[in-house]
């Protein structure tokens, strides 16, 4: 199915806004959106997951329809099709980093992820001896991992990952990308993918790349 995104305008209590589509269309595979920091990837994404207010726009995504302007939508969206990797960290102190990894478990949003998928998963992002911990022990690159892994491991039909790998070290960044680049393949997700690095940017196999600032009119 297609991910098909119309007359996308935000904020609409200002008459310039920061993010303005009006069509943008997204089949299975990686997308990658390319620009400096501010360019309004973040935006962009933020508003097609629902996760900003004072927005208008339609969603269109096989029989769901979605009026990005009413709360109720934007909730029944982000909760039922999409995963998302934030920027900042979204992980509870109280909980240990295990725990934070089985979150959408407590929150019922979705079946428990394979157990031999759980420890690729966590033996690719090297992830392992920090499961024990309190995420407030850990570095922010350390906490992105965890961020993301949970995102994969309970990815769904449609998955946004905003600057998932700004905070991890070269090597680990690169063995990363490669594993969500096969698994969006493999499982034929719409994957919107946000960096400023141009190496990502500049990567032939992405099924498309959206170049930032973006301010469509027609």
């Amino acid at each position: 199915m297609k991910l098909e995104i119309s007359d996308l305008y935000w904020p609409t209590n200002i008459s310039n806004p920061v993010v303005k589509v009006s069509y943008l269309e997204f089949c299975p595979g990686l997308h990658i959106l390319w620009g400096i920091s501010g360019s309004g990837k973040t935006s962009l994404m933020e508003c097609v997951a629902g996760r900003r207010d004072n927005v208008k726009g339609t969603i269109n995504y096989g029989p769901i329809s979605i009026d990005l302007s009413r709360s109720i939508d934007r909730d029944r969206w982000f909760k039922q099709c999409l995963s998302m990797c934030f920027q900042m960290s979204h992980l509870l102190p109280e909980f240990t980093c295990e725990e934070n990894l089985w979150l959408p478990l407590r929150l019922g949003r979705i079946e428990r992820p394979a157990q031999d998928f759980f420890e690729e998963v966590v033996n690719i992002f090297e992830i392992g001896r920090y499961l024990t911990q309190h995420p407030q022990n850990l570095s922010r690159g350390q906490q992105q991992r965890l961020n993301l892994a949970r995102a994969l491991l309970f990815s769904q039909e449609i998955l946004f990952l905003d600057e998932p790998l700004v905070h991890l070290e070269k090597a680990l960044a690169v063995k990363i990308y490669e594993y969500i680049y096969e698994l969006v393949y493999s499982r034929q997700l719409i994957c919107l993918f946000s960096t400023h690095d141009p190496t990502i940017g500049s990567d032939k196999r992405a099924s498309s790349r959206l170049d930032f600032p973006i301010n469509q009119t027609d």
